[in-house]
């Protein structure tokens, strides 16, 4: 009997490499590559709509954000209208709130 070992597989540092260790590291590439075909697109899609959501919030916050500004022209564009009603308003607002204030 003969000890000759087959140097055609070999692998780091010169070291045979058994074959079932072949076989379970091709078998586990090809679960790897199947997992990774399968999850890229899920993954695409995922952040698809993370970018949608996110332009969407950015859009409203914009919104939000301008509706102080467009609030406080409304009201300079009603007192320079209605300078009257507006003082006639403004009284009124300061008669119940001082009524408020007393009885609290």
């Amino acid at each position: 009997m003969t000890n000759e070992v087959t140097r055609n597989e070999t692998g780091i540092g010169g070291a045979t490499r058994d074959p079932m260790v072949e076989r379970a590291a091709a078998s586990a590439h090809q679960a790897v590559d199947r997992v990774a075909a399968k999850v890229g697109p899920a993954v695409e899609r995922a952040r698809a709509v993370a970018r949608d959501s996110a332009d969407t919030v950015q859009a409203k916050l914009d919104t939000l954000s301008s509706m102080p500004r467009d609030l406080t022209e409304s009201c300079r564009s009603y007192v320079r209208d209605r300078p009257m009603t507006a003082l006639g308003i403004a009284v009124l607002a300061g008669f119940l709130l001082s009524r408020w204030i007393r009885l609290s």
